[in-house]
């Protein structure tokens, strides 16, 4: 009987391979229990604890998603859908331009999504700069953008497998999950549940009210993309900003979290696609485990943040750059794969996320140049691939150059650009910006950099800004494995150790830039990946791996019930199960939600006319202002000050004001007291000089005020409107709060002598 004919394995085939151990075997075998005992004991002292009522109320939480579904969710989910067809119809018209194969599966519907989302983003940007922001003109386009790749999704489900779809990936043989992935993916389930309903809860994310949601929901309520140089953000590339744009004109603001957390399933998602195709589907599951469950991802994906976006470009990115190392299939010359191209494409949508991600995407790029070259490749391609980054990432450094004079505002504002100059460093202290010069020149510096990890992952832990303890215990595993970073190893796959080259690298820049844990979210797949490798594919014994998943397991355990019992502070289980209703809630102050401003805006909604601009004092959240407004940071000039500084007279503040368009002027007094350090907030010696004291009182009408002093729920909110002439009878002068506040703040400075 004749033999059969081995087919000699397709490129995209699952490698074999394993990391060997570059340590004595008996090292980690008795390295990795001393270090988990380590561990437990740091835990413990910390009153780390598994609590059945966590996960009792989860169960009971279940049971409302019928309500959270009819109360909104269920129609976000469908215009999630809509959004997700339409990343992929665009990405699909990409990836024919750059001629990639296009597989049916995860893998043919992932990346033209990515591809998709970042070409959409740039065309959103495009339509605001050309005054086409508004939501009639958005809503119909995008409707019809669906419409067209829903006709093109059913004509390719139609049509035979094109030839590239032969090449689809397949995994390892002969292997089934077993038991602890299964575990690892009902846990995956249940996070990703929980994420979505917390997604239904009203935005109160600071960040997100002052800039991620706000600034979008400023270029709707003025039909374009206009400068706002009283906040410093607007110079920030804001890709993820630009689909909250759509996803507000769309429905609103639980669309855009509940966007930026299927980013976040998406980033998991690519794990899976790159495991299966790279490694195997046990790793896919341990790395969206790692990923997807860890506490700074689980609380982003409640909120309308941007982090979660650069995770997913990141990994899509990386995923590209691999396949550009493959060999080109048989027959076809080497320059005709074009998978760098799409590499850059998504490491410039990553960079266009913030400008945080720009040192790792230009890892990702020395990544690609440094394996090109070791396969003894020219260096032309990973320079297209940085050259195609760069275009990506330009439209945002040219309409900063053309609104600010400076393409990179608010930075290097001595330098360049006519705006006001911003008070930058703050924000980069806020950020967890590290001293690089302390750091480097004293040994407390250069200890808290190798500490870092070790003391943000068992040191006390702010909302959500933790990895939890999955990667903390299993540092060992890769640290003990010879990846051939140094020189090549037989038997290790060149995209396992581009893997471990760029999850080194994400945690250094990382480290060298913030310490804010939340900064690593962009580098945390790869991270997550690398770690999944080193366990699943390394040469440990049996027991030694499964005691690794069984510790990944329990950690994350952990993680989901750390993550729900912080939203049980925050209120936002209540809510879902109609207790308090939004307004309520929104009206009530909350961690990350400091003296409540919606009342405002609840009267400034329903009772100002719809062509009102208002300025804000004190304020600098502008979401749920359902009117123009101006609204400055606290890192910013307030264009209401230098206008006091200019005028000789009250009336004349009244004209300079009436030529900004102001019609109204809404205070928190209680956030002039709260952030009374603000050189930018309250002016003193403005705020207590005579001409700012008439205009006040002869040139401003109240309209509405609420205030409340004692309790747990302070604030002191008033609306003015702006007269046209001034008042003459000294009883009805408005009263001045800004003198109250810095009557108190006079009164404290004594108090402190």
């Amino acid at each position: 009987m004749k033999k059969r004919k081995k087919s000699p394995p397709s490129p995209s085939a699952v490698p074999g391979g394993s990391l060997p151990l570059s340590l004595p075997e008996l090292l980690p075998a008795v390295a990795v229990p001393l270090w988990a005992l380590l561990l437990i004991s740091t835990y413990h002292k910390m009153g780390v604890r598994l609590a059945a009522e966590d996960w009792l109320d989860f169960a009971d939480l279940l049971a409302w998603i019928p309500r959270v579904l009819g109360a909104g969710l269920g129609r976000d989910l469908f215009l999630l859908a809509a959004l997700w067809l339409v990343f992929h119809g665009a990405g699909s018209v990409l990836s024919r331009a750059l001629r990639l194969p296009r597989p049916r599966g995860l893998e043919g519907f992932l990346l033209p999504a990515g591809l998709g989302t970042g070409a959409l983003s740039l065309l959103l940007l495009l339509l605001g700069l050309a005054g086409l922001w508004h939501p009639a003109f958005l809503n119909a386009a995008f409707w019809v953008g669906a419409a067209a790749s829903g006709a093109a999704v059913l004509l390719r489900l139609r049509s035979p497998a094109a030839p590239e779809d032969a090449a689809a990936v397949r995994p390892t043989e002969g292997t089934g999950l077993g038991l602890l992935p299964w575990l690892a993916l009902a846990l995956l389930a249940a996070v990703t549940v929980m994420d979505v309903l917390a997604t239904a809860a009203p935005e109160i994310f600071y960040d997100s009210l002052t800039y991620h949601l706000a600034l979008p929901k400023l270029y709707l309520l003025r039909g374009r993309i206009t400068p706002t140089p009283e906040n410093l953000f607007s110079g920030f590339p804001f890709g993820i900003q630009m689909l909250y744009g759509l996803a507000l004109s769309l429905s609103g603001e639980d669309l855009a979290a509940l966007l930026h957390c299927s980013f976040g399933a998406a980033a998991a998602l690519g794990l899976w696609m790159w495991s299966r195709r790279y490694a195997d589907p046990k790793v896919g599951v341990l790395a969206a485990l790692l990923f997807w469950m860890s506490p700074i991802a689980i609380y982003a994906s409640w909120n309308s943040g941007i982090d979660l976006g650069s995770s997913f470009f990141v990994g899509l990115a990386f995923f590209a750059l691999c396949r550009s190392l493959e060999p080109a299939p048989a027959g076809t010359p080497a320059e005709a794969s074009r998978w760098h191209l799409a590499a850059g494409f998504l490491i410039g949508s990553a960079m266009a996320t913030k400008y945080n991600v720009l040192p790792l995407g230009c890892v990702l790029i020395l990544v690609h140049l440094w394996q090109d070259r070791r396969e003894g490749r020219p260096w032309q391609r990973s320079f297209w691939m940085a050259a195609t980054a760069g275009l990506v990432l330009a439209p945002w450094l040219v309409k900063n150059a053309v609104f600010y004079g400076n393409p990179l505002y608010p930075f290097l504002h001595k330098v360049l650009g006519w705006a006001a100059p911003a008070d930058w460093r703050p924000v980069l202290e806020a950020g967890g910006s590290r001293d690089l010069v302390r750091t480097f020149t004293t040994l407390a510096g250069f200890k808290e950099l190798l500490f870092q990890p070790w003391n943000c992952s068992t040191g006390s832990w702010p909302l959500g800004d933790w990895p939890g303890p999955a990667y903390i215990f299993l540092a060992p595993f890769p640290l003990v494995l010879g990846w051939g970073l140094f020189r090549r190893q037989e038997g290790v796959p060149r995209h396992w150790t581009a893997a471990a080259g760029l999850a080194g690298g994400g945690l250094l820049v990382w480290a060298l830039t913030s310490h804010l844990v939340r900064f690593l979210l962009p580098a945390l797949p790869i991270i997550a990946l690398a770690a999944a490798v080193a366990l699943e594919r390394g040469a440990f014994p049996a027991g030694l791996r499964r005691f690794g998943w069984a510790g990944a397991l329990f950690s994350c355990v952990f993680c989901f019930q750390a993550a729900y019992r912080q939203g049980t502070g925050i209120g936002q289980w209540d809510l879902l199960r109609g207790r308090p209703d939004r307004v309520s809630y929104l009206k009530q102050q909350r961690v990350t939600y400091g003296l409540p401003y919606y009342a405002a805006m609840e009267f400034i909604n329903t009772k100002l006319p719809q062509d009102a601009k208002v300025l804000f004092l004190g304020e600098s959240r502008g979401f749920y202002c359902e009117r123009d407004f101006i609204a400055a940071t606290i890192y910013d000039h307030n264009p209401f000050w230098p206008a006091v500084r200019s005028s000789g007279t009250p009336a004349e503040l009244r004209d300079r004001l009436k030529a900004m368009g102001v019609t109204h002027i809404f205070l928190s007094a209680r956030q002039l007291h709260f952030r009374a350090d603000s050189w930018a907030l309250m002016p003193r010696d403005l705020a207590a000089g005579s001409l700012f004291g008439e205009f006040f009182a002869r040139w401003l009408d109240p309209l509405y005020e609420e205030r409340e002093d004692p309790g747990g729920n302070p604030r002191w909110l008033d609306v003015y409107a702006l007269r046209d002439a001034p008042k003459t009878d000294p009883a009805s002068f408005t009263p001045n709060p800004f003198h109250f506040v810095l009557k108190i703040l006079a009164k404290q400075k004594e108090l402190a002598k």
